[in-house]
């Protein structure tokens, strides 16, 4: 008897019923019940907790969720918000769709639960790519923060991390400085390599899937940006073939130190283009 009390327990907490078949419940209710607490009680408190429920009762629950995220009542909003994050990168899409399409305070919700979910973040990086360069400018601070959270496989952001850090707006340069630092390791590469140089070579190392970031990189309006990206374009040799269009269009560079870093990568690339 107390074997089975104790199975049914279990049960009712982890969203099964006893036979292992039908409806998911939780405490015993299926999602019905818990739905319509969430939609129709009075109390906070009660749609809180059955805001918790539809949690764990997932992924049914997750469309639920996802609303109370989306919606009005700030409190619901702070725990879906809490709710999604604890799914780590099953989670990620749903708080990405709440950063994108939610209003203002939903997204700051999603972009500030990111920075806490570490590499679990990884799937959502286009979008925290996408808000560094948002106009509103809390969002972007949040995105920059979470990214420097992703580590190493953060790599794509570094070109717009880059121009963050350079834009020395007093609130995101230093977040940007951090989260350039943390992908690329700086405070393991010597002090002697400037942390641009640092995180470029960071891109180059990732061989043909730093090439486009590295392309991104050479449109910066820093011409010694533009130049080092060239010539870690050119380290990569015809890995680096994708470039070849971007390093042409440099050749028009109205920096000598560009053209010069531009025609050196192509030669190393393509030495087809410069026969002896």
């Amino acid at each position: 008897m107390n074997c089975t009390i104790l199975v049914l327990f279990a049960c009712q907490m982890t969203g099964q019923d006893a036979s292992g078949a039908g409806p998911p419940l939780f405490q015993g209710k299926p999602i019905e019940y818990w739905t319509a607490e969430l939609n129709l009680a009075k109390e906070m408190d009660r749609r809180l907790e059955a805001l918790f429920a539809l949690g764990k009762l997932w992924p049914q629950g997750r469309a639920l969720v996802e609303k109370a995220a989306l919606g009005p009542e700030a409190e619901l909003r702070q725990e879906a918000v809490k709710i999604l994050s604890g799914k780590g990168k099953e989670g990620a899409a749903s708080l990405e769709k709440i950063a994108r399409d939610g209003p203002r305070a939903s997204r700051h919700l999603a972009l500030r639960a990111f920075s806490r979910m570490g590499t679990d973040a990884l799937p959502a990086l286009p979008t925290l790519i996408f808000f560094t360069s948002h106009i509103d400018q809390e969002a972007v601070l949040l995105a920059v923060i979470a990214l420097g959270e992703t580590g190493p496989k953060g790599y794509p952001a570094i070109p717009q991390l880059i121009l963050l850090y350079r834009s020395m707006d007093k609130k995101v340069f230093p977040a940007a400085f951090q989260a350039l630092a943390s992908i690329c390791a700086w405070d393991k590469n010597p002090l002697n390599k400037s942390l641009f140089d640092a995180a470029l070579e960071f891109l180059f190392k990732q061989g043909k899937d730093g090439v486009a970031p590295l392309i991104e990189a050479s449109r910066d309006s820093d011409q010694e940006i533009r130049a080092l990206a060239a010539r870690y374009l050119g380290r990569l040799g015809p890995l680096a073939k994708p470039a070849l269009k971007r390093l042409q269009e440099l050749l028009q560079d109205n920096a000598p130190v560009v053209v010069d870093a531009a025609f050196e990568a192509i030669k190393k690339i393509d030495p087809k283009s410069f026969p002896n």
